[in-house]
């Protein structure tokens, strides 16, 4: 069996596959096959639980951590930079992101400078936990939004990250 899963956004990370046996192994006459799994229809799905959307043609890049569950949330911790990668032929209009300050800038205030690719594109205040929406539509046509945390980098002495925010994952 051969499954090819294009390359890009969304980037599968796992496929599992399970199967029942409903009858016992097969020997067909000639075939040195043993036959004990038919596959009548296949499905694949995105899920999206992440602090991006993939089903809107976004995926996590470089700088963030892996998604954490803590009191019924999903979220993503970032450092001093945070790539969301974007898919070129995605109708994206804006990237929306719920944001709070973390202990690497002390709780907030938090001032993120914004970038598409290299092209700097202003900047986002954040000072309590919020939702934020960067237009994309105005943005070049950029594989990549970049997130630059300006300062931070505090460290808590029971953690070896930087954890100057976090991104709590998208709403089903």
């Amino acid at each position: 069996m051969t499954i090819d899963l294009a390359a890009g956004i969304p980037r599968v990370r796992m496929l599992t596959l399970r199967a029942r046996n409903a009858f016992p192994p097969q020997i067909p006459p000639g075939d040195p096959r043993i036959l004990k799994y038919r596959v009548m229809n296949f499905t694949l799905s995105i899920k999206d639980d992440d602090v991006v959307s993939a089903a809107e043609g976004m995926a996590v890049g470089k700088g963030w951590y892996p998604l954490e569950r803590f009191n019924g949330e999903r979220f993503r911790w970032a450092g001093p930079e945070a790539i969301i990668q974007i898919d070129a032929s995605a109708a994206l209009e804006a990237v929306k992101l719920d944001i709070e300050p973390g202990p690497g800038v002390d709780f907030g205030p938090l001032k993120i400078n914004v970038f598409a690719g290299n092209d700097a594109k202003g900047h986002i205040v954040i000072k309590n936990r919020e939702r934020i929406t960067i237009p994309w539509s105005r943005l070049p046509n950029s594989p990549e939004l970049r997130l630059l945390v300006n300062g931070g980098g505090k460290m808590v002495s029971t953690d070896a990250r930087v954890m100057n925010f976090r991104a709590f994952a998208k709403e089903r």
